[in-house]
Formats: structure tokens, C-alpha cells, sequence
């Protein structure tokens, strides 16, 4: 059964991992532990600086930087969404 299986893999070093969850960077919670942890496993001190922004505010970033890049009307025409 799925549940009893682990998901992904690990080196026999313990310093490669890998898997398949979806989402599972979403999380800024969890990308700020998994590089402290990586971090601490090192011998290196916590990392620096704001807490990482979410995914979807990196994508409404990304988005206004390509609607300020096109001519968003121009393509809504094209494409028939506006007369």
C-alpha cells in the first residue's frame, strides 16, 4: 500500500534527497526550515534576511511585470475577448 512506502529517496550519505509531492515548496514555512536544517547539517549559521514570499505573491509579481510588458489590449483583440 502507498501509505506504508516512503515517498522519494535519500542517499546512504544523507545529503541528497528527493520526491515527488506536489507542492511541497509552496510553503515559505517549510523552505525556510528545510534551509536551516540544510544550514545546521553544515555547520553553517541560519540564513539571513525576510522570510522568502509566497507563491502566489512571486506570481503576481511575475504577472505585472508581463502585463506592464505587453499591450494586454492588443492581445485581448487578437484573441477576440474585446472588440
Amino acid at each position: 500500500r502507498a501509505a506504508e512506502r516512503p515517498d522519494g529517496a535519500i542517499n546512504a550519505a544523507g545529503n541528497v534527497a528527493g520526491t515527488y509531492i506536489h507542492g511541497l515548496f509552496d510553503d515559505p514555512g517549510f523552505r525556510r526550515a528545510l534551509i536551516e536544517a540544510v544550514a545546521a547539517a553544515s555547520g553553517l549559521p541560519p540564513a539571513e534576511g525576510p522570510e522568502a514570499p509566497s507563491l502566489d505573491e512571486v506570481y503576481d509579481r511575475l504577472a505585472s511585470h508581463v502585463r506592464s510588458s505587453l499591450d494586454i489590449d492588443r492581445i485581448y483583440r487578437i484573441a477576440g475577448l474585446r472588440g
